[in-house]
């Protein structure tokens, strides 16, 4: 008698130790788990690194809107393995995917995105579809990055995720797939587009034959794209803390993500405050304060944002992203001549006797409504190209980049004014300590320094 009370006691207890585990965490341990390996490339120590990944169908047998640790990491391996020999397309099909689509992985404009779309019959009978959307290695997409639009969400990514949406709607008419569970992922530039792709198969989720449990849709380092915060649960964005690019664009523009945030947890990082030396010495330098990375760049966005209007900005799309695409995919040390050298030296005489003096000191210290001021603004195209035709450096670039260059830079300034206008030190201070601080700054953006965080809170490698 004694013996079969303790086995009834074993049993409930034990049936309550079940009934109050997730189910997902269960379903984990008693399923198939595939492990396997693949390399990336590591910018802590900046070589390839070999690392395990953790597979399962049961990943996809709970509902969506719980937030999953194990395919949460699964998802950013896709990501991380592009970085690598290996690729997201390698990933799936050792994992039983298969009618591997690619588009626009090889092909880079501002119009394309990258994407890989494979399926599978998951071990209980269920149609999955992947989508891999490719925010790693890809070049003059960064120009739509730029492109915000004056109102409703951030063209250029709405544009992108319109794209991803129309492959999925097609790839699922092409393999007779209506009904099939969907996984999308995308990190930094493509967590914006697989947001905002999200966000489309949410508002139609009859064209695909499921319900919003059916949506796995996990988003890494997601720049803000949508016209208004909408919640979806089945969405994840996960963000770290310390990551500028989760800040764009300016949440004070209207604009926010489809989704449900999730921040990593991380250690605090602090920031040396910098200033600007105008009279001598270094250019930039240490002020002596420090600051949370956090709180600093929650304070530079909210300071764009509240002095430069989205509309303003917009109305430079026509030279500013193809601008700034450029001076990023050239870059500097590659041993070219590029444009951003091409500014460096010729600006780097300016003074008291440049014939930029005057004119900058007349939008600075003039009131806008002065008739120096307003004639000063009028002419500023004319007054940039002659300082720029003036430059002795101006053979060592192309003329179509000198052209660009005449037109970038009184557009950029006209869009920053009333920002330097409004806070003269305090302008010069936050883009200062931006610049002072870049490399630990884009370093929180790394994609190893997001498998490194997901990894840590992954209970799969903890066991590792």
């Amino acid at each position: 008698m004694k013996f079969t009370k303790r086995i009834v006691s074993f049993a409930a207890s034990t049936a309550l130790c079940i009934a109050i585990l997730p189910a997902s965490v269960f379903a984990h341990q008693q399923d198939n788990i595939n492990k396997g390996t693949f390399s990336y490339y590591n910018n802590g120590t900046s070589s390839m690194t070999t690392a395990d990944y953790y597979y399962s169908d049961s990943y996809f047998t709970h509902p969506s809107t719980q937030l999953d640790e194990h395919l949460s990491t699964m998802s950013f391996v896709l990501t991380a393995a592009q970085t690598g020999k290996d690729s997201a397309a390698d990933i799936l099909r050792e994992n039983g995917f298969g009618d591997v689509s690619r588009e626009d992985m090889d092909k880079h404009t501002s119009q394309t995105i990258g994407t890989v779309i494979a399926n599978k019959t998951t071990e209980n009978g269920d149609k999955l579809i992947a989508v891999f959307v490719c925010g790693i290695n890809y070049g003059a997409e960064w120009e739509s990055n730029l492109t915000v639009g004056s109102k409703g969400d951030a063209e250029g990514f709405s544009a992108a995720a319109k794209k991803v949406y129309d492959r999925i709607v097609k790839y699922e008419q092409q393999h007779g797939l209506k009904g099939a569970k969907l996984w999308i992922t995308g990190y930094s530039r493509a967590g914006a587009v697989a947001d905002m792709t999200g966000k489309l198969v949410n508002e139609n989720l009859d064209v695909f034959g499921i319900t919003e449990n059916d949506l796995f849709d996990y988003a890494f380092a997601v720049p803000r794209a949508s016209e208004k915060a909408l919640g979806y649960k089945n969405i994840h964005d996960i963000v770290d803390d310390n990551d500028l690019v989760p800040r764009l664009m300016p949440k004070g523009w209207g604009i926010d993500r489809a989704g449900t945030e999730f921040v990593l947890p991380a250690p605090e990082q602090t920031i040396d405050m910098k200033k600007v030396n105008l009279f001598g010495g270094d250019i930039i330098s240490n002020t002596g304060e420090k600051m949370a990375t956090s709180k600093f760049l929650d304070q530079f966005m909210d300071f764009l944002s509240g002095k430069i209007s989205r509309e303003s900005y917009d109305s430079a799309r026509d030279s500013l992203p193809q601008f700034v695409t450029k001076l990023l995919l050239e870059g500097t040390g590659s041993g070219k001549y590029t444009v951003i050298n091409f500014l460096g030296d010729t600006f780097k005489g300016f003074g008291l006797s440049s014939p930029l003096f005057q004119p900058a000191l007349t939008l600075l210290m003039y009131p806008e409504s002065s008739d120096d001021y307003q004639k000063v603004m009028n002419d500023l195209d004319k007054t940039i190209a002659d300082f720029l035709d003036s430059s002795e450096y101006k053979g060592k670039i192309s003329q179509e980049d000198l052209q660009q260059a005449k037109q970038a830079i009184p557009a950029a300034l006209k869009v920053f004014l009333p920002a330097i206008r409004s806070d003269f030190p305090g302008m010069f201070t936050n883009f200062a300590t931006l610049a002072g601080n870049a490399s630990k700054i884009i370093s929180n953006h790394y994609a190893s320094s997001y498998f490194d965080k997901l990894t840590a809170i992954d209970s799969f490698y903890a066991k590792a």
